[in-house]
């Protein structure tokens, strides 16, 4: 039976390149950005765990903590509650590239690509441009 990760990871195909923001956002800890970074460069297959991180990196436990609650207060992580088959309480961690307050942004206004286009036809627009100029 296949352990249920407790991290995950917005991955794109295979690869990650850190995104500009999150090096410069001057309200993130260098351990902070550290993980980001770490987040977006393990194998897909690794074991996104709290115990998984703590193992792989210098620092404890507590230094691990602190780095994923700054994330979480930054919007970088979010976190749900569920409970496991047993009844147990188990937290899901989802990892972002970007802040939630810039996704909510986006979400809400979305590119000139995404935005649904108007009923309008191009004739219409016509007849509207030579109403103005009469």
């Amino acid at each position: 039976m296949e352990r249920e990760k407790e991290f995950e990871i917005d991955l794109e195909e295979g690869y990650f390149i850190v995104p500009s923001p999150i090096g410069r956002n001057m309200n993130l800890s260098l351990r902070a950005k550290r993980l980001m970074y770490v987040f977006f460069t393990l194998p897909p297959e690794w074991d996104y765990s709290f115990a998984g991180l703590v193992a792989i990196v210098k620092e404890g436990k507590c230094a691990v903590r602190t780095a994923i609650n700054e994330l979480k207060e930054a919007g970088y992580i979010d976190v749900e509650l569920n409970r496991d088959s047993k009844g147990l309480f188990k937290y899901k961690y989802k990892v972002h590239r970007k802040p939630s307050l810039e996704r909510n942004l986006e979400a809400n206004n979305p590119t000139p690509e995404n935005r649904s286009t108007d009923n309008r036809t191009t004739e219409n627009q016509q007849e509207l441009n030579n109403k103005k100029l009469k």
